[in-house]
């Protein structure tokens, strides 16, 4: 039993870590769910078959400091996170830190925003479906200029 239920616990693993990597390169949804529902099916199994085990495990000392430090951890991330929510929230603010100030609208720029009487449309043509990270990059940086000069 203790062979099958290790044996169960690697392949619950292995599965998930199929699921994770379906999921992250956007495959069927069919896929993703397939390998998710077979790992969760195979921890079970492996939990159900090494249940003594585990239980032994837990209820030892070393175990429950461990918890401890888990959990201290997991408050001190908590609290970061929030904390950069937060800030993020209060002060959006960016900085253009190239030399050239290449993300910093000139002040001639902004006196001819300022003058401006009707709204300027401006027409930008990109793939739908951009096949390199260098048309996703661009995209991007097309979009970032373009808001700087959205009032």
């Amino acid at each position: 039993m203790q062979k099958n239920g290790m044996l169960f616990g690697f392949i619950g693993l292995i599965l998930l870590c199929s699921a994770f990597v379906s999921y992250l390169l956007r495959s069927k949804a069919v896929f993703t769910f397939f390998f998710f529902l077979a790992s969760c099916l195979s921890l079970g199994a492996f939990l159900a078959l090494s249940f003594q085990d585990i239980s032994r495990i837990l209820s030892s000392r070393q175990a429950k400091y461990s918890a401890n430090v888990t959990v201290s951890i997991l408050a001190l991330f908590g609290i970061v996170v929030v904390v950069n929510l937060l800030v993020v929230e209060k002060f959006d603010k960016a900085v253009d830190l190239t030399t050239d100030k290449w993300y910093t609208l000139s002040d001639q720029t902004l006196s001819i925003l300022q003058k401006l009487d009707h709204e300027v449309k401006i027409f930008a043509f990109f793939s739908s479906n951009p096949q390199s990270e260098i048309e996703k990059r661009q995209y991007d940086q097309v979009k970032d200029l373009l808001a700087m000069y959205h009032r």
